[in-house]
């Protein structure tokens, strides 16, 4: 898909995520077959969909089901992290990892790290970021940057949706 219309089609994932996100839900399988397509190209107009896995974060629960699919799952849902024995909870940010992973598929066709040892290589080593593919598909500077940061190993580190949607490749239209 050509980069404008892969920044419309996540612009508008990022969007249904800002509004589950302030409410304290996280989607937990976000993925190509649960964006509907409305309209497609050149205007494409989606939506969020299959809600099944999707839970509310309150004070009593916390984010810890290991569920969804796996070529779009964080790490910190796979346990590729470090993490202290006891806190394998997670935030989330885990709708945001998938969102970059959907972004990358639609610009290169492939996902970033299929499954096997990828991910957990880009894990202890965030050098390994899968960039080759990206180069390859001509995507602009801020883009890949965008990419970066949404794909982020560390959950910390990924913007929330709302600071994604004011990242400088959303807003170049």
């Amino acid at each position: 898909i050509p980069e404008p219309e892969a920044r419309s089609i996540v612009e508008q994932i990022l969007s249904g995520l800002e509004i589950m996100h302030a409410e304290a839900f996280a989607h937990r399988d976000l993925k190509p077959q649960n964006v509907l397509v409305v309209n497609g190209s050149p205007d494409w107009w989606v939506k969020l969909a299959d809600f099944g896995l999707s839970k509310r974060l309150t004070d009593s629960t916390a984010f810890n089901t290991k569920g969804g699919t796996q070529s779009y799952m964080a790490p910190e849902i796979l346990n590729y992290l470090s993490m202290p024995e006891g806190t394998e909870q997670y935030t989330n940010s885990v709708d945001i990892w998938a969102a970059g992973c959907i972004v990358y598929r639609l610009i290169t066709g492939r996902v970033p790290f299929p499954p096997g040892k990828s991910l957990v290589k880009y894990c202890e080593d965030k050098s390994l970021f899968p960039y080759d593919d990206l180069f390859d598909s001509g995507i602009k500077s801020e883009g890949y940057k965008f990419l970066r940061q949404l794909l982020s190993a560390l959950p910390g580190e990924r913007p929330s949706a709302s600071q994604a949607l004011k990242h400088s490749w959303i807003l170049s239209k």
